[in-house]
């Protein structure tokens, strides 16, 4: 039963069976096969973070109240206020501390 355990929690020696096989598949590769994965992966991650930028095809400001927000509209329609304007036009000071702790909430 202590097996079922310790495989069943991620822990004992299931996780150590994966770390050779990992190793195992390594050493059976090439050279040039372990290069082509390697640069398949970071082509993925590459663009991945590509597809995360988008432009605005509309820049404003957005008046509310005694407020100026600035403001962008994306290419699919979405209205987008940062987060820097949104901080600053409600009188936060931006960065430091609080820069800080956003990045970290990531």
């Amino acid at each position: 039963m202590a097996n079922n355990v310790s495989e069943s929690s991620g822990g004992g020696s299931a996780n150590l069976d994966s770390k050779k096989g990992g190793k195992a598949r390594a050493e059976s590769l090439s050279t040039l096969e372990r290069k082509a994965i390697a640069q398949n992966a970071a082509n993925s991650r590459w663009q991945k973070q590509k597809q995360v930028a988008e432009k605005a095809t509309h820049m404003g400001i957005l008046k509310i109240g005694d407020l100026e927000l600035a403001c962008a509209v994306l290419g699919d329609g979405r209205r987008v206020i940062s987060e820097r304007g949104l901080l600053a036009a409600l009188g936060i000071q931006v960065g430091g501390t609080l820069s800080a702790a956003r990045k970290n909430e990531n």
